[in-house]
């Protein structure tokens, strides 16, 4: 099947408005054209439309290139050959052989292209492939820079005629070419339709306007997504274009997606949604996502839904805690809830909560007291995935504690009813936070618990130990990951929870400082039986962002550790079989190969870094050319 001519689509019909470039590889044609090749030379042909530009245009073209003619509808237009400002009979009657023999080929293209093996499939099917290509560009960041899918329908007149039949393959509207939005609208017919509005399409007049239209048939939205810049909000928070959907039935709208996008030096806003937004009716939506949008709660969009995403991301008033669980009462099938910067400050004691049978997703952000509230308000069950931000303020670490033990009896209880076992663990403490993930598998995680301090601050590890704790039995943990500062591996009492987890095979050491403390352990083996203390089963070690040097004394004292862990446990029958480096610090090739000596099966990204200098002179030098930096001279 040849591309670029075998379709009727290189002249669209007469009702229908060619929105694809009909010849991308021709190159611009002035409103006056010499056709060289004419029967008057140097003849001047005035071109009055489009049309007649890509008849002329041909004629030149198949004079020099005749191999280019293999289209099913492309045809000499006897009307620009200059018949009729020089009668002649004989020109007339080639002009009639001519769209004869064009037509002819026309037809035996058309039969050829029905002899292919896809034009046999069904139009049905073939229509579905079409939306493939959709489906292929439907994100979000490919949305609109690729366009390929239109070529369909200019490869043939059968996959022209089948693709304009389609109403959904032109139901997602393309705001980052405007122009193109109503003839979509046209040839979507009533097809549902998807309008995505997205963070980085920039709304200049004509696509403001395309946006403005397509809200206008809200009545046939299945889907609207709407991010806009916190810099096109007006001082009293509200969107231009949102007055156009307020009144406006949506009985197909299934998912409604509002959003704002910060940008840098430009103060976030809460846009107020009224509470006859689209007349707080939609029978058929499922999915609601705000962010940095406010609707009322007695709204009645706020039932029945499967999926709510609020989040709020600077200081405003939230709702009362028997508001936010009267709402999700009114949601029975909800599977997945994400609240963010809105959870309750209220303490109010209530009998009455909310039930939620179905939530297979469950995510949280905010103060960990008002995360603890909201979880003694409402049931789930607990196959659940959970994820938790507690933030803390700067409180010292028995207060700590404290503060964190009645979020802590509720994944107890959540614990307790889980059956399925958990082989993989994440510890990871940072200054200012602690993050520990778990779960059946690392890439989806059925716990998430993180406690963000106020403070810079690292978290204690008996901290880390009590979140441990709760979530044990941790016996069966296959899979172990690590990303500590100094010290904190070294605490007596989280050793001794190391200790149980005998059937780690996989240990992940990543972005660690205390990668030197963790290889120390790694190496320890027991004075009585010469066995290694910690993680028997250990079989692959993976180090990734670790700085073997992090001291910049030239030492390279996670280097000689590392090898001692490494020699240890091949003298203890307990040897790692396999090492992975990836993006070391202050690693060399040499390193490298003194490491195969002792562990056959060493994995390297090849990557030599090394970030340290000699001496208070090139210390000087780097604050020198920050100043330049800072001063402007580099721009």
């Amino acid at each position: 099947m040849t591309r670029h001519g075998l379709g009727a689509s290189c002249f669209p019909t007469s009702n229908s408005v060619a929105l694809e470039p009909q010849f991308p590889f021709f190159p611009s044609i002035s409103t006056s054209t010499t056709l060289e090749h004419s029967s008057v030379p140097g003849a001047i042909v005035d071109l009055n439309s489009r049309k007649s530009e890509i008849s002329v245009y041909f004629m030149s073209v198949v004079c020099r290139h005749p191999r280019m003619v293999k289209g099913e509808c492309w045809r000499v237009d006897k009307a620009y050959t200059h018949s009729d400002q020089f009668p002649d009979p004989q020109i007339d009657t080639i002009d009639q052989q001519v769209e004869k023999h064009l037509e002819e080929i026309r037809q035996l293209y058309q039969f050829r292209n029905k002899l292919v093996p896809i034009n046999s499939l069904p139009s049905e099917l073939l229509s579905r492939i079409f939306r493939f290509c959709i489906s292929c560009i439907n994100d979000k960041a490919q949305l609109g820079r690729s366009w390929s899918f239109i070529t369909v329908s200019y490869v043939c007149s059968h996959w022209r005629d089948v693709a304009l039949a389609d109403p959904a393959l032109w139901s997602t509207l393309d705001f980052f070419k405007p122009a193109w939005v109503p003839e979509m609208l046209r040839r979507s017919k009533a097809a549902p339709l998807t309008v995505r509005v997205t963070s980085d399409l920039f709304l200049d007049a004509k696509a403001t306007d395309a946006v403005t239209t397509a809200l206008q048939h809200m009545s046939r939205i299945s889907e609207l997504d709407l991010c806009i810049n916190s810099c096109l909000l007006q001082l009293d928070g509200r969107l231009e274009m949102l007055p156009v959907v307020i009144d406006q039935d949506v009985p197909l709208l299934h998912t409604l997606s509002l959003s704002t996008k910060h940008i840098c030096g430009v103060p976030e806003h809460i846009v107020p949604l009224p509470l006859d937004f689209m007349n707080g009716y939609a029978p058929r939506l499922r999915h609601l996502h705000m962010r940095n949008f406010r609707l009322p709660w007695e709204s009645g969009l706020l039932k029945n839904l499967t999926s709510l995403k609020i989040t709020i991301t600077i200081p405003t008033t939230s709702p009362s805690l028997q508001q936010l669980t009267d709402v999700l009462a009114r949601m029975p099938g909800l599977e997945v809830l994400e609240l963010r910067g809105v959870l309750p400050a209220d303490t109010i004691p209530f009998t009455v909560g909310a039930a939620l049978p179905k939530l297979s997703s469950i995510m949280l952000k905010g103060d960990v007291t008002s995360c603890a509230n909201f979880l003694e308000h409402i049931s789930f069950p607990s196959t659940t995935t959970m994820s938790f931000i507690c933030l803390v303020d700067n409180v010292n670490d028995a207060v700590l504690l404290a503060k964190v033990s009645p979020m802590l009896s509720h994944l107890s209880k959540y614990r307790r009813r889980l059956h399925s076992k958990i082989r993989s663990l994440n510890i990871c403490s940072r200054y200012q936070g602690l993050s520990i993930s778990a779960g059946h598998d690392p890439s989806t995680p059925w716990l998430q618990f993180v406690m963000e301090i106020s403070i810079n601050r690292v978290p204690t590890a008996e901290l880390a130990v009590k979140i441990l704790k709760t979530i044990s039995p941790l016996t069966h943990i296959r899979s172990l990951s690590f990303d500590i500062t100094w010290n904190f591996i070294t605490k007596t009492s989280l050793q001794k929870l190391l200790f149980s987890m005998e059937r780690v095979q996989v240990l992940q050491v990543q972005h660690c400082y205390g990668a030197a403390d963790v290889f120390r352990e790694l190496a320890r083996t027991s004075t009585k039986s010469n066995s290694v203390v910690f993680f028997p089963s250990l079989k692959t070690l993976l180090l990734s962002d670790v700085d073997f040097d992090s001291d910049r004394d030239s030492t390279r004292l996670e280097l000689e550790v590392l090898k001692d862990a490494l020699m240890n446990r091949f003298e203890a029958k307990a040897k790692v079989k396999r090492l992975q480096l990836e993006t070391c610090m202050n690693l060399s090739r040499g390193d490298v190969d003194s490491l195969r000596e002792i562990c056959q099966d060493v994995s390297w990204d090849g990557m030599e870094y090394f970030d340290y200098h000699d001496s208070e002179d090139d210390e000087d030098d780097i604050d020198s050319e920050m100043m330049d930096y800072y001063s402007g001279l580099y721009y």
